[in-house]
Parts: structure tokens; C-alpha cells; sequence
């Protein structure tokens, strides 16, 4: 797993953002190694999407997620947000300690030992051989947790072999906006995320590498 992460440290993806067929904005994924308060160390993926052009006049959007976790079980250690939507505007950092989940307001919610966010899910898959099967998680984002059922599969789309991840995350308790989002990875290499169907405010967005 170590190998892993140091051959992933520096790499940078590069997404168009669809809604629907019409590509409203871009987007990168980028990993790094970043080492902690105590000095060990750890792997950082940071998803940024923003619209561009016209879209960006009409409802100007800048998210990003920076997820920072364990480099051999992938468990998340810091979950950072900022999202720019329109006029809302949000910030928040977490900290995931053993079984509890602290807050930069002050919050502290209750976890299980080793739970995931939806970036380190990605990279958790990425580490993966075994697919096909159905994979039950630990789960918390904003102030929300859960057992979080990932279905997994490869199957042939446009001639290529790829793995896709169903995230079941219809119930309100899981996310603020229910919904399912899928993943589709590389089934060879570096297993790169080749495109994500994910939830806004205004609908389900595509992101999909350059």
C-alpha cells in the first residue's frame, strides 16, 4: 500500500463538468503527501470544480474538497470544505480521532474507528483487487454518519474495461442531498477515476478526465 501512495504523490487529474451534455466548467483532482501535527505521514486528494464562461456569470460555483488520510487504510484524518455556490458560501474543517469527529465550531459527533468521507472512498477503491462484490463502510461527512453500502463491478463502456462504484446516498441522514453518485475507475494501473456522477444544489453533475 505504501508503494501506493508515494507512486499517486504528485499526480494531478484534469476533468470537463457537465450538467447533463453540456459542459459547464472543469475540474482537477490532485494527490499529495503531507506530513501531520505528530510527524507521520499521509496522503492528501483535493477535488476542485468551478464553472467557467457563461455559466460562471449566470451561477458563478467553486467547491473544494480536501480529504486528508491514513496512507495504508485509507481512513480519513482531516475532511476540509468550501464551497461557493451562487451566493451561499460555506466553510468547515473536521478531524477524525479514534471514535470521534471534531469540528472547528466546536462539535464533537461520535464515529466508528476507521471511517471514510467520499474522497477517500475513491482512493480506497483504487487500492482494491477484488470487485464484483459488495463492500459495507463506515461513513461521515458534515456532521452525518452511516454505514454506507458500495456496490462495485467491471463492465465494458465505450470498449474499454472499467470498474464502477455505486454510493448509495439516498438517505437524508447519509447526505443533504440524497441521491446516488458513481464512479468509474481504470481496471488496470493506477485504477484513475475516468469520470464521477455526483449531486449539486441544482442536480447531478458529470465530471469526466480530459
Amino acid at each position: 500500500m505504501r508503494i501506493f501512495l508515494f507512486i499517486l504523490v504528485g499526480e494531478l487529474l484534469n476533468y470537463n463538468i457537465y450538467f447533463g451534455n453540456i459542459k459547464i466548467g472543469t475540474g482537477y483532482l490532485k494527490t499529495d503527501s503531507v506530513y501531520l501535527e505528530d510527524n507521520t505521514l499521509a496522503l492528501q486528494a483535493t477535488f476542485v470544480a468551478r464553472t467557467e464562461g457563461l455559466f460562471d456569470k449566470i451561477y458563478p460555483v467553486y467547491d473544494s474538497i480536501a480529504s486528508t488520510f491514513h496512507p495504508e487504510k485509507y481512513h480519513t484524518l482531516i475532511y476540509e470544505r468550501f464551497i461557493s455556490e451562487g451566493k451561499y458560501k460555506s466553510k468547515r474543517r473536521a478531524e477524525y480521532r479514534g471514535d470521534t469527529v471534531y469540528y472547528s465550531d466546536g462539535t464533537q459527533i461520535p464515529i466508528n474507528d476507521g471511517t471514510f468521507d467520499p474522497i477517500s472512498l475513491i482512493y480506497f477503491f483504487r487500492a482494491q483487487d477484488n470487485f464484483d462484490t459488495l463492500y459495507l463502510v463506515n461513513y461521515h461527512v458534515d456532521k452525518r454518519s452511516a454505514l454506507v453500502a458500495l456496490r462495485s463491478e467491471k463492465l465494458s463502456v465505450r470498449n474499454n474495461e472499467v470498474i464502477r462504484i455505486n454510493m448509495d446516498f439516498s438517505d437524508r441522514q447519509v447526505s443533504k442531498i440524497p441521491g446516488e453518485s458513481t464512479i468509474f475507475l481504470e481496471l488496470f494501473g493506477l485504477k484513475r477515476p475516468l469520470e464521477f456522477h455526483f449531486r449539486s444544489s441544482f442536480g447531478t453533475l458529470r465530471a469526466r478526465l480530459q
